[in-house]
């Protein structure tokens, strides 16, 4: 029986590195026999796994986030040496089913591409003929747009402020969201480290909030200042503040549980502390 001889992975392309590990351990070659070289993939087993939650398909601004998911997806859904074009096409010529096996779990790879991205990125892929060609174009758009992406998330940091009332938990997190995407591109030079990353946090929240940010930022006067405050990490800083925000919160909910109380008590006539014996109180329990 004639056989083909399936060669090693060659070292990562520019198409895998867009959706795979830049390292991936050589798979051994092994003999197959010609006539079920590639074999057919079941589409079927595949169609559960093939596809992400709309939130989560390609945009201008997730590429990271969506080739961790994606790197996944193509290997569950065994595409993966069609992406990165590991299994070449046979030749039709001496192995005509083979050839329209790979025809085939091709299609099948650009499917799954297509079915995990929006429409503005449908318009980057709409007359590749390869899963392969997909994704260098998605590659070749995305490298050309991560200036853009850097400049817009690094607007969006320094404008957004919260305002009255806002959730300083969600807000806060949303800033350190905007600060782990940049810092996920490979030039150091545009990250936002600690110092720079609290005086933004702290131009971000509202006046009040000065007297308890103060004693964290870092000294402009005296960059060996020994106070651990100033250097703390601005993880842990968030941390802190979260904390605040919640004892807060807790107390404020405590006081107009406890005016309600107090309406109800003297409706009802029955005796009960003053307002501002409870309000006394609860900030006491609060802050113990």
């Amino acid at each position: 029986m004639k056989v083909l001889n399936v060669p090693l992975s060659p070292a990562p392309s520019d198409a895998e590195e867009f959706i795979l590990p830049p390292k991936r351990a050589p798979k051994s070659s092994v003999n197959i026999p010609h006539n079920t070289y590639p074999r057919l993939l079941q589409i079927k087993d595949y169609v559960s796994i093939s596809k992400l939650a709309e939130r989560n398909h390609l945009t201008d601004n997730n590429r990271d986030d969506w080739k961790i998911r994606m790197h996944c997806m193509l290997i569950n859904c065994d595409i993966t040496e069609y992406t990165d074009r590991t299994i070449k096409r046979p030749d039709p010529s001496e192995n005509p089913a083979g050839a329209q096996n790979w025809d085939k779990n091709d299609s099948w790879a650009q499917q799954v591409i297509m079915q995990n991205v929006t429409s503005s990125q449908i318009n980057h892929i709409r007359w590749k003929t390869t899963s392969k060609e997909m994704v260098l174009a998605l590659v070749d758009t995305h490298n050309n747009q991560a200036h853009q992406t850097v400049n817009y998330i690094q607007t969006l940091l320094y404008e957004m402020k919260a305002a009255k009332g806002s959730d300083i938990v969600a807000h806060l997190n949303i800033l350190k969201s905007y600060r782990d995407h940049v810092s996920r591109f490979p030039n150091a030079e545009f990250h936002i480290y600690n110092t720079c990353f609290k005086s933004i946090i702290l131009g971000s929240l509202l006046e009040r909030w000065q007297h308890f940010i103060e004693p964290y930022n870092s000294n402009v006067n005296n960059p060996n200042d020994p106070d651990l405050k100033r250097k703390m990490k601005s993880d842990f800083f968030i941390s802190l503040l979260c904390e605040e925000y919640n004892i807060e919160k807790n107390c404020n909910n405590n006081h107009a549980n406890a005016s309600v109380n107090l309406v109800s008590n003297q409706k009802s006539g029955s005796a009960s502390k003053s307002l501002a014996t409870r309000i006394s109180d609860c900030k006491q329990e609060v802050h113990k």
